[in-house]
């Protein structure tokens, strides 16, 4: 996560999890800004209004529950078999 930011990236954490441990992970791998208790429908409505925002976002994702926040981001690692279009954004390799 230092690196990325270091390049000037900005790293926000969109987790299903409660508040106690999504700050517990966090701040374990060093990202200070999170959103918890996020449904599969608020990752991809916080994506559509950051680049609606002009923001070039960027999404990991490790479930079929994060295919909609994948599918709608600007590119994609998917850590995990989610099936998204392949146009809809590139995957990283």
């Amino acid at each position: 996560m230092k690196r990325l930011q270091d390049d000037g990236l900005t790293v926000v954490m969109l987790t299903g999890d409660n508040e106690h441990t999504a700050a517990a992970v966090a701040r374990e791998v060093g990202i200070s800004e999170f959103k918890a208790g996020m449904t599969p429908d608020d990752k991809h409505a916080e994506i559509e209004r950051r680049q609606a925002a002009g923001e070039v976002v960027g999404m990991v994702g490790d479930g079929i529950n994060d295919a909609p926040a994948l599918a709608r981001a600007t590119w994609v690692l998917p850590l995990a078999r989610v099936p998204i279009s392949p146009w809809r954004a590139p995957v990283l390799r």
